[in-house]
């Protein structure tokens, strides 16, 4: 089966490669990329084989966790396309750049209701650069980077249907508070998801199913991998 596509495109033409989008797999935020697969142990820095250490522990650290590592990894990533160097300026952030497109913002009444505007401070938003165009019946969530505080940036989450509006979308948000100093083009700023539209019903019930029952008592039968083995479907950006 051919893999869906897909397209960004730079729409001013200027931003220089090295900031170019590219699948969250090589965007691992370094509070997980410098975590060990294994837990220290007895003050040893180093990476610790296996270890079972109760009837239902083991030595694993996050960086085993498959739907952990899932959303890190799913999607693509768009980068910030240019430094932004945040000051002070009558009581608020101010913003500055030498090229790209630049922040511009949205007036406080358009978000009223919001913790943002309760200084009476505009919204600041990232002019992006990049359209993105997905196949028929595909949209895209547009969400800050999964599982990731790195960031001094926090955008606002939409989605947006990229099969018929493939123009640009701006990025309206939060700066994390008290953040003054650079932030450096190539810093991860928006996790784009695609997926298919589908209509979904909600059904609910009560009490424990036969089959969660089952699934339950299969993920005790063995110490470590019995997700990743038993259920996990392999997810594939390029």
């Amino acid at each position: 089966m051919s893999a869906s596509k897909i397209k960004f495109t730079d729409v001013t033409g200027n931003v220089p490669e090295n900031f170019y989008p590219s699948p969250c797999k090589f965007e691992i935020p370094e509070w997980m990329k410098s975590m060990s697969s294994y837990m220290p142990t007895d003050g040893n820095e180093d990476r610790p084989k296996f270890a079972i250490l109760s009837d239902q522990q083991t030595n694993q650290t996050a960086k085993r966790c498959i739907p952990m590592m899932d959303a890190l990894t799913s999607g693509y990533m768009i980068k910030l396309s240019h430094d932004i160097n945040v000051t002070e300026r009558d009581d608020s952030p101010y913003y500055q750049w030498r090229g790209g497109m630049g922040v511009s913002f949205h007036i406080p009444g358009q978000l009223y209701t919001h913790k943002a505007t309760k200084n009476g401070d505009g919204i600041p938003k990232i002019n992006n650069p990049w359209a993105v165009e997905t196949p028929g019946g595909y949209s895209c969530l547009f969400t800050p980077p999964l599982n990731n505080e790195d960031s001094p940036i926090i955008p606002f989450s939409g989605i947006v249907d990229t099969d018929s509006y493939s123009a640009p979308v701006n990025f309206p948000f939060q700066l994390k508070e008290g953040f003054r100093g650079l932030i450096p083009a190539g810093t991860p700023l928006i996790q784009v998801l695609p997926f298919k539209r589908e209509s979904w019903k909600m059904q609910i019930e009560i009490g424990r199913t036969a089959k969660i029952n089952r699934i339950e008592s299969s993920v005790q039968t063995i110490f470590r991998n019995v997700y990743r083995n038993m259920h996990w479907n392999r997810k594939s950006y390029s």
